[in-house]
């Protein structure tokens, strides 16, 4: 759990721990209705032995209409803070107060504000509300994390343990309990939550409940291979190609790389990004008679003014790796390096060099047809010194599907959009039958930003 997560649920731990109200709702309570542990501004006793208990099932029975929210805030004025949150669609009430330092909580502002809020659920929820407050408090509220509550059934036999104490107890909870859930929560939702409590005996106290992840709510990133027919074909490409590091610096600079590509004849607008070429090379020696010699060639490399540094690792081959100045030309530290290699009687044919790579990719709008192009931007890449088996072009087109299957869990999640987009090898026509790889997000079984790309064609092994 990162700091500004611990932040956010310590607290909602301390609007629990500091308001009455939240306390009756984490109390059992006796036979006259009046919590039975002590009031949590008391002082704790000897007798009082905090525990937990973690990963515990649950499910969502009800979900509440209030909402914990928690900001940091330079606002002194708390009464302006929560003029801001009245302005939201659906508040009814909000119960305000101001804590400790937010920044001991990895939380921006001077002042930690902490709200319980009330709303009415039939014209709002407390995701729009959430955003809402967030809009219209931009620039107060700094850093700002809420959570629903809600009420849940836990199995009858819950553990908790004190692992300082090096103890366990077991508890049957005869009553559903409050917990904090995302956002997102729904009822039915099964959940995964921990509960804080401290135990008097045999009494519980105060049982607090977070939930720790989303069991029906989670987003499961998803796959699946589909034959489909073409829907329709744009005049749009997106593209992947590299070159060597002594191609790349003939370039004044990434602009004028871009520049150069997007000039390209046919192309009629385009979104180009370059991955820079680093100012480092490998060096790769296959003789065997290079381990006796590589420490006169650490020498050898420790004295050459025109590499900042470099690195050794061995396997079959002997490899390094060399970092060399800037100013300095590459093509003059790989000679110079083959001369310290003459000097050691390795033999050209026994070592390589391998330059670094600038990646170019990017989004192309095309006027000709895609094969065409896709033929001809490869021999102006080829006549720019790029790498010639590089390229990987493919164009974009649309597919219908109206939901995907997901055979691991057995479930399927439609498709709202009933079609969606992928990128396909050149060349192909509307209706032609592709093999798709489609990736896609499944959520409460809708399928979300669905997209594909072709699939790669199996190689065809021919016997000898």
């Amino acid at each position: 759990m990162g700091l500004k997560t611990f932040g956010s649920w310590f607290v909602i731990i301390v609007m629990v721990a500091s308001t009455v109200g939240f306390a009756i709702y984490f109390t059992e309570r006796d036979n006259s209705g009046n919590p039975s542990g002590p009031s949590p501004n008391e002082p704790s006793q000897p007798n009082i032995i905090p525990v937990s208990a973690q990963d515990v099932d649950a499910r969502v029975v009800e979900v509440l209409p209030r909402l914990v929210l928690s900001a940091g805030t330079d606002e002194a004025e708390k009464d302006v803070i929560d003029a801001l949150l009245f302005k939201a669609n659906g508040i009814e009430e909000v119960n305000s107060r101001y804590s400790q330092n937010s920044q001991n909580y990895g939380i921006r502002g001077s002042l930690l504000y902490i709200a319980e809020i009330s709303f009415n659920n039939s014209t709002t929820t407390g995701d729009k509300l959430f955003n809402e407050i967030n809009y219209n408090a931009e620039g107060v509220l700094l850093d700002a994390s809420a959570y629903e509550m809600a009420l849940i059934s836990v199995p009858k036999e819950v553990e908790f343990i004190n692992s300082d104490m090096n103890l366990a107890q077991n508890y049957s909870f005869n009553d559903l309990i409050l917990s904090y859930v995302g956002l997102d929560a729904l009822k039915e939702d099964k959940l995964k939550v921990s509960i804080e409590a401290s135990f008097d005996g045999n009494s519980i106290l105060n049982p607090v409940s977070f939930m720790s992840s989303n069991i029906t709510g989670a987003t499961k990133s998803l796959s699946l291979e589909l034959e489909l027919p073409v829907k329709e074909l744009f005049n749009e490409v997106s593209f992947y190609a590299d070159l060597n590091y002594s191609s790349y610096i003939n370039f004044s600079d990434d602009n004028a790389l871009k520049q150069a590509l997007s000039s390209f004849s046919g192309i009629s607008g385009s979104n180009i990004q370059v991955l820079p070429a680093e100012r480092i090379f490998s060096l790769s020696i296959d003789d065997n008679s290079f381990f006796l010699k590589s420490q006169d060639f650490n020498s050898m490399l420790s004295k050459d003014t025109g590499i900042n540094d470099f690195s050794f690792s061995s396997g079959e081959k002997f490899n390094a790796q060399i970092n060399f100045v800037e100013g300095t030309k590459i093509n003059e530290v790989k000679d110079s390096i083959s001369l310290m290699l003459s000097d050691l009687n390795i033999s050209k044919s026994k070592y390589s060099f391998i330059e670094s790579r600038a990646a170019v990719s990017g989004d192309l709008n095309i006027s000709v047809d895609a094969l065409e192009f896709k033929n001809s931007f490869s021999n102006f890449l080829f006549s720019n010194s790029f790498n010639s088996d590089s390229l990987d072009l493919k164009q974009k087109a649309s597919f219908e599907a109206t939901s995907f299957y997901d055979a691991d869990s057995n479930s399927s999640y439609s498709n709202d959009q009933n079609s969606f987009l992928g990128l396909i090898d050149a060349g192909r026509k509307a209706g032609d039958l592709v093999k798709l790889l489609v990736y896609y997000s499944g959520y409460r079984g809708k399928a979300l930003n669905a997209r594909a790309i072709e699939a790669p064609k199996e190689e065809v092994l021919t016997l000898p």
